[in-house]
């Protein structure tokens, strides 16, 4: 765990982090270092909010069916599991 003390390890972890580039096991890994460090949050959170403007740019898409069904299996709610409006659009 020594290599995350180096800054430029963990800049670079933390912009892969916010733009969503880290994966797997090293995306959980991180997330667990950031539950232990204040100054790996800040940083992260600091590329979250100068990346937030470009996440407006992409375009909004609707998740394939196969999606919703894994979802649903994967917590147990059933065979057919169907997007539903939240409860908080409608305010």
């Amino acid at each position: 765990m020594k290599r995350y003390q180096k800054p430029d390890i963990f800049e670079h972890l933390a912009m892969s982090y916010a733009l969503g580039t880290l994966q797997g096991k090293a995306r959980l890994r991180f997330e667990k270092l950031m539950r232990k460090h204040l100054y790996l949050r800040a940083v992260t959170n600091a590329y979250q909010q100068q990346f937030a403007p470009l996440a407006a740019l992409i375009p909004s898409e609707t998740p394939p069916a196969r999606v919703w069904n894994a979802i649903s299996k994967e917590l147990q709610l059933g065979k057919s599991a169907k997007p539903q409006k939240s409860w908080f659009a409608s305010v």
